[in-house]
C-alpha cells in the first residue's frame, strides 16, 4: 500500500504541474518558494517511507543495447545545451526578452536576489528530479510492475513531460529528450549521482540564458 502511495504522490505532483499553474501572477518569490517547498516536502516523505528499500538499480537491465563508445557520446550529448548558451551569450545582438530555451517568461529573475533564488530553485528541482523521478520511481515501478529497461524509462519520461507542459515546446521537449538521455546513462552506469551531475550541467544553459537576458535589458536601457 504504502509503494502505490508513493508513486501517486509523485505522479501526481507532475500532474498539478501540468494543470496547476495558474499562479504566476503572484509575487516571484511566493511562486517559487511554493514550488520548492512542495517539492523539499515529497522529497522527505519519499526518503521517511523508502529509508528500509534496498534499492538495486542493476535489476532494471540496460534496457535497449547500445554500444559502449555511444554511452560516451550520451554524456557529451547532455552538454550540448551548454554550449550553445555560451555561443549564444557571447555572439547574439538581440535586446528582446524572450523564452529561447523554454524558459517561460514569469520565471525569468528581474533582480539579483531573484536570480539568486531562481539558481536555488533550479538546484532543488535537478535533485528533486533526479532522486525521486528517476531514483525512487524507477524502483518502485520496477517493484510493483516489474517494468525494466527503456520501459520504465519512457514511462518515466511521459510523467516529467508532463509536469513541464507549462513551457512552450521547445521547453517540453528539451526535457522530454535530456530525460530520455539521462534516463538511459543511469540504466547503463547505475549511478544516480553521475545523472544529477549530468543534469545540473545541463540546466547550466538555462542559467546562461537568463544572465544573457539580463545583461542585455541592462545594456539597452544604459
Amino acid at each position: 500500500m504504502i509503494n502505490v502511495l508513493v508513486i501517486v504522490v509523485i505522479i501526481g505532483y507532475y500532474i498539478y504541474l501540468a494543470f496547476g499553474r495558474a499562479e504566476i501572477h503572484n509575487s516571484y518569490f511566493k511562486v517559487l518558494a511554493k514550488i520548492i517547498l512542495i517539492e523539499l516536502l515529497i522529497l522527505s516523505f519519499v526518503f521517511v517511507f523508502s529509508k528500509n528499500e534496498y534499492i538495486n538499480s542493476r535489476i532494471y537491465g540496460d534496457g535497449f543495447s547500445i554500444p559502449s563508445r555511444f554511452v560516451d557520446y550520451l554524456y557529451y550529448f547532455v552538454l550540448f545545451p551548454t554550449i550553445i548558451a555560451i555561443f549564444d551569450l557571447v555572439i547574439r545582438k538581440s535586446n528582446g526578452i524572450f523564452e529561447n530555451l523554454g524558459i517561460p517568461i514569469f520565471l525569468i529573475p528581474k533582480t539579483n536576489m531573484e536570480f539568486l533564488f531562481f539558481v536555488f530553485f533550479i538546484l532543488v528541482g535537478v535533485i528533486f528530479e533526479e532522486i525521486v523521478m528517476r531514483y525512487y520511481l524507477f524502483h518502485y515501478l520496477n517493484k510493483l510492475f516489474s517494468i525494466k529497461g527503456d520501459v520504465v524509462m519512457i514511462i518515466g519520461t511521459i510523467v516529467v513531460g508532463l509536469g513541464h507542459l507549462y513551457q512552450n515546446i521547445k521547453g517540453i521537449l528539451l526535457a522530454i529528450l535530456g530525460h530520455l538521455v539521462l534516463s538511459k546513462i543511469y540504466l547503463v552506469t547505475d549511478s544516480i549521482l553521475t545523472t544529477i551531475i549530468l543534469h545540473f550541467i545541463m540546466d547550466m544553459s538555462i542559467i546562461l540564458e537568463v544572465i544573457r537576458i539580463k545583461y542585455l535589458t541592462k545594456s539597452a536601457t544604459t
